[in-house]
């Protein structure tokens, strides 16, 4: 699975790990929408995509659907991943 910004044909923007199943389809695990907060283009807020799907994973998203795939920002990918409680790698190294 690969972690991904999904532009949907709905204007939707979603941020999920997906994994290409099917030659049609995604299986997308754990999507949150990702919504613009206020007037400023960088101030975002995230929420559960499919909130009521049984473990937060949507089984297949069909290809026509989606305007284009994208690698998310990395201080987004780090929000995600704090969302769903996995490690957050430090940058740099401090070790000298």
């Amino acid at each position: 699975m690969a972690l991904k910004i999904l532009h949907l044909i709905s204007g939707e923007d979603i941020i999920a790990d997906i994994e290409d199943k099917e030659p049609n389809s995604y299986s997308v695990k754990q999507p949150l929408r990702i919504l613009q907060m206020g007037e400023a283009s960088d101030s975002i807020g995230v929420m559960l995509f499919a909130p009521f799907v049984k473990g937060h994973t949507i089984p297949s998203i069909n290809k026509e659907h989606i305007i284009f795939i994208a690698d998310p920002e990395e201080e987004l990918a780090d929000h995600y991943r704090k969302q769903f409680g996995q490690i957050v790698l430090p940058k740099t190294s401090i070790i000298m």
